[in-house]
């Protein structure tokens, strides 16, 4: 019946209540406190009753293997403690936390706080992004409803200026240093990447990850049919139409569920960030078809 956010990015907040105007913003999570019914927040107190769901995920960067690996001690992944301090106050029928793929001790450190086993999901099982998350939940689970959607099914036909490169043709906004590591090999797009052989091949239709393309220890830069993940760069390619081009900020909506435009309204560097932030929304949906309130 009522929806109350605890969001402190004004990009995000804009977003949200441009598409969801019923929206309740409370502000900063650590000055959220919810008791006998009522929940005192920096925006004020509100008498909401009994709070039947709990959702939340705090900043991965702490977590994440693209990250420093601090852990707790980033303060963003820090909010965790401050999810569960609120679940706790509040005893939800349901709760939900999202987080990136981590390190078992620190992932244990969450379960055991929690009390429930994670379910680690591969978003691609059900839409045409390869985004592998982890899901502590008590929301009844049944087996995963796989959806193969391939990436070609997010995109459009749209004409792109191009540049010619090695054999290879790419979209005018792919930089001349992403571009140094792709080339034709064999008839095939070759892309350089650390494995055994050096390169990964490249076909119509897949995902293609250039970020860092100095890195000599990146792999995985080809998702056959996929997109790769998402992040707040949203800075991934695909091989469509016989170019290697950039998605455009409508398929990077797609890809999360969105529909186009979702994001409209805020700086483009602010709308691929919160993209690239956000929960992927099939996903979601399968975790919370067994809802039942």
């Amino acid at each position: 019946d009522s929806y109350y956010a605890s969001e402190i990015d004004e990009s995000a907040i804009k977003v949200t209540q441009k598409n969801h105007p019923e929206t309740i913003q409370i502000g900063d999570a650590s000055k959220v406190f919810y008791e006998n019914g009522f929940l005192k927040t920096e925006k004020g107190t509100f008498n909401v009753g009994q709070i039947d769901l709990v959702i939340g995920g705090s900043p991965c960067q702490g977590f994440s293997r693209q990250g420093l690996g601090y852990n707790f001690d980033d303060p963003r992944s820090a909010l965790f403690f401050e999810w569960l301090r609120v679940c706790h106050e509040v005893c939800p029928k349901y709760f939900l936390l999202e987080n990136v793929v981590m390190k078992t001790e620190w992932q244990n450190i969450i379960t055991e706080k929690i009390g429930v086993e994670p379910i680690k999901i591969n978003s691609g099982d059900l839409s045409a992004q390869k985004r592998e998350r982890i899901y502590w939940t008590n929301i009844p689970q049944t087996n995963l409803k796989k959806n193969d959607v391939k990436l070609t099914s997010m995109l459009d036909n749209l004409d792109f200026e191009t540049y010619l490169k090695n054999g290879v043709y790419f979209e005018k906004s792919i930089s001349e240093q992403e571009s140094d590591i792709v080339s034709i090999q064999n008839g095939a797009i070759s892309i350089k990447q650390a494995t055994k052989s050096g390169f990964i091949n490249a076909f119509e239709g897949d995902g293609i990850n250039l970020s860092f393309p100095k890195s000599k220890t990146r792999r995985g830069r080809v998702i056959s049919q996929k997109s790769p993940t998402l992040d707040t760069s949203c800075n991934v390619c695909v091989v469509h139409n016989g170019i290697i081009r950039k998605l455009t900020i409508n398929e990077l909506e797609r890809l999360q569920g969105l529909k186009d435009n979702y994001t409209d309204g805020v700086p483009f560097s602010k709308r691929k960030q919160m993209i690239g932030n956000g929960w992927q929304i099939d996903t979601i949906k399968e975790l919370f078809k067994n809802i039942n309130l």
